[in-house]
């Protein structure tokens, strides 16, 4: 079975710990980790790709980006995605048992693929249950950055951009306050991404604290004015030139044109000079 699922880019493990079967994890995980050791070297185990009926809709889209970027999380990782904060209750117990913890069920194991770890991924589903408990209990480590260089807050604020998180500002105040994550890191592109009043504020309070006095309109004036001017090319002028040319020498020609009164008060603009 597990050479099947292998083969998709799935595990037991990883579909028990999704649908947070507690009892069938208890029962299987001894066996899949003697399946593990006899593996020559243990693939990592993809996000399903399978949208069952029963899905929420933020869910079944958040996976269909994370399978197109070939995320590849572990069962304890999924568990920490999905928010079953007793699925990962009931793998630390289990691992609290052996001298070495497989990165499998390891809460500290950080994604070669995204960079991320458990903690990053319960903020990139702004899931404050899950923030709190992983720092409370696991003393998860909040100020990693995944591959692009993004902090947790930074992380948080991208998500709640894309699709609405009830918990996005509890989550906010909780990493700055409670987790002590870096603010000032790369702070601009932090407000750029925040979009909720109540959020900015918060923020540029909280950076007021550090002596960074900065409003999210100079951030957004600065950006724009580092974009680079789209140079048009001599042949794009030259072009240009003859479109424009030909506009007004129509217009000179007015007298002479052959349309009808009607025709030209239905039909007559300057895009259709310019565009055709």
């Amino acid at each position: 079975m597990e050479a099947y699922f292998s083969n998709l880019g799935q595990s037991g493990l990883s579909i028990i710990c999704e649908n947070n079967f507690i009892d069938l994890f208890e029962y299987y995980t001894p066996m899949y980790m003697i399946i593990r050791k006899a593996e020559a070297k243990p693939k990592s185990r993809r996000l399903r790709e399978t949208i069952e009926l029963t899905d929420k809709l933020d869910k079944i889209l958040e996976m269909i980006e994370d399978c197109n970027n070939e995320v590849t999380y572990t069962p304890i990782q999924i568990a920490c995605y999905f928010g079953h904060i007793s699925m990962i209750k009931c793998a630390n117990g289990f691992v609290a048992k052996m001298e070495q913890i497989p990165k499998e069920l390891d809460i500290h194991y950080i994604d070669e693929s995204t960079g991320e770890n458990c903690a990053l991924i319960a903020c990139k589903t702004g899931n404050y249950s899950m923030i709190k408990y992983l720092h409370t209990v696991h003393k998860a480590d909040f100020s990693q950055r995944n591959k692009s260089h993004e902090n947790a807050i930074q992380i948080l604020a991208a998500a709640a951009k894309s699709k609405h998180l009830s918990e996005f500002y509890q989550c906010l105040v909780y990493l700055i306050e409670k987790a002590t994550v870096d603010i000032s890191y790369n702070y601009q592109e932090t407000l750029l991404l925040l979009d909720y009043d109540k959020a900015i504020n918060y923020f540029i309070s909280e950076l007021g604290k550090l002596g960074i006095n900065v409003t999210k309109e100079q951030v957004d004036i600065e950006v724009q004015m580092k974009k680079p001017l789209r140079k048009v090319s001599s042949r794009e002028d030259a072009t240009q030139d003859m479109v424009f040319a030909k506009f007004f020498d129509d217009l000179k020609k007015d007298d002479e044109s052959s349309i009808s009164f009607e025709e030209e008060r239905n039909d007559f603009s300057c895009n259709s000079f310019i565009f055709k």
